[in-house]
């Protein structure tokens, strides 16, 4: 699977506006500086002082604009050139779902697989995310760790939940977390490159109080196995 439909932006304006203000604030207060200074080595009148600061307000303004517009400049390239590939590519671990095929029954078929993490205390564990004619797996990319999954019926909610990570940052379409409650397990936390994907699986998306999900069963949903 691909990278994520809508592309990690930084939210320009966010950080131009405060950075504006910021370097505003601090070259006003290096303007100060500089003109106490003055004025200790040298006395002169208080308003030849103030009129010498309000000149340097506007110079101030036109610095803060110019360093404002650099650092909003190197944001954006730094989430374009960096942030964004990475993030790609942590959220496309390379995992063989096809390893996990003896773990089903015989007559339990894949239907759909993505690349997915699986958050397990502090640690997101690499693997993919199938859905079967009677389950949700994660096959985990170490061949080691056991397999995790859930029975369909069995689940009481799934929803795409923001990262307070993301609520705190001024960037834009940050990948949500896959948030899956059921009746006999503790809930899970999965997060993939596009979460609308697994969230088409089921049928249709339901609150919290709702039956448990239907996987879908008509045409072939995202990230279909391809044998």
């Amino acid at each position: 699977m691909g990278p994520a439909s809508k592309p990690v932006e930084i939210d320009a304006s966010w950080i131009f506006r405060r950075s504006f203000l910021l370097f505003f604030l601090i070259f006003e207060l290096l303007v100060w500086q500089r003109l106490q200074q003055r004025a200790m080595r040298a006395p002169r009148p208080a308003l030849l002082i103030f009129l010498r600061a309000l000149g340097a307000t506007p110079r101030a303004l036109l610095w803060a604009l110019v360093a404002a517009g650099f650092f909003t400049l190197l944001a954006i390239l730094a989430v374009r050139l960096f942030v964004r590939p990475i993030l790609n590519f942590w959220l496309n671990p390379s995992a063989d779902s096809s390893w996990g095929l003896f773990h089903l029954t015989a007559s339990e078929t894949i239907v759909a697989t993505v690349p997915a993490r699986r958050r397990q205390r502090f640690l997101w564990k690499p693997g993919s995310l199938a859905l079967t004619n009677r389950r949700v797996w994660f096959f985990p990319a170490n061949g080691n760790d056991e397999p995790w999954f859930l029975k369909l019926d069995d689940v009481t909610r799934i929803a795409a939940e923001r990262p307070i990570f993301a609520e705190l940052t001024p960037i834009r379409n940050w990948p949500d977390h896959l948030h899956i409650s059921s009746r006999s397990q503790e809930d899970v936390v999965f997060v993939t490159a596009d979460p609308t994907a697994v969230l088409g699986w089921f049928d249709p998306p339901v609150r919290q109080d709702r039956p448990a999900l239907a996987a879908t069963s008509a045409g072939h949903p995202a990230g279909v196995f391809d044998e």
